[in-house]
């Protein structure tokens, strides 16, 4: 889990880059941090209400809205300031939704989620593949300590196996598309490791869940890939 103000003050930091349009990895990172504070918010239930998950919650809804401001800053036309502006409407419903209950914080991200990915109009970058696996691995682990927090395999958002599947099948080609990067390539590296200790506790629906060894890995991961996207926009 993050450490309280380190993550979010270095991206109030991050400057504009002269960008002329929202980009692809703009609304990456946003959807990772809704993903993220959805997985805070089951945690939270998981782990006897230990307040240490509503501080993260809370942490991850104020990156969430640095994130939008910084799509706010870039929406270039109309049509990206009414998605910007829908957006804000959305995540301060999901806001709200934290303080009631988890189906209604399920619904909340599902729906912000599913508007970021219709989006078409949205400018590529090199790491696009990358930041789309950080922004995966928050989805799985939400959905997982979801149904976890629920007692129930209820599927929120998926079909877990083809997810799994998916994302193995991302991170393949994200290596082999990166192989020659030698910033990107060890950090891929690290996310495979990561990604094997828990690759089994997501597709198996058996056995005991582990909620926290889930939350943890794919905090980090995601973690790993968006300093990576941070650092490479800083090059």
């Amino acid at each position: 889990m993050r450490t309280a103000g380190g993550a979010l003050v270095a991206l109030l930091m991050l400057p504009a880059l002269g960008q002329a349009a929202v980009s692809r990895a703009q609304l990456d990172h946003l959807e990772q941090e809704v993903w993220r504070a959805r997985a805070d918010f089951h945690m939270y239930t998981v782990m006897d209400a230990d307040p240490q998950y509503q501080t993260a919650l809370s942490h991850s809804l104020a990156a969430a809205e640095a994130r939008l401001a910084l799509i706010k800053e870039a929406a270039a036309d109309d049509d990206q300031q009414r998605l910007a502006a829908e957006l804000a409407q959305r995540l301060d419903e999901l806001r709200q939704a934290t303080g009631a209950d988890g189906a209604a914080v399920d619904r909340g991200s599902v729906a912000i989620a599913a508007r970021l990915d219709a989006v078409s109009s949205a400018e590529a970058a090199a790491l696009d593949d990358v930041q789309a696996l950080a922004s995966d691995i928050q989805r799985l682990a939400g959905d997982y300590v979801a149904r976890a927090a629920a007692g129930t395999r209820t599927r929120t958002s998926g079909d877990p196996q083809a997810s799994v599947k998916a994302f193995q099948s991302a991170l393949a080609r994200a290596r082999q598309a990166h192989h020659g990067d030698p910033a990107v390539r060890a950090a891929l590296e690290q996310v495979a490791l990561k990604w094997k200790f828990i690759r089994g506790s997501l597709l198996d629906e058996q056995t005991q869940p582990v909620p926290f060894l889930v939350y943890r890995y794919a905090g980090q991961i995601s973690d790993t890939l968006t300093n990576l996207d941070t650092a490479t926009a800083a090059r």
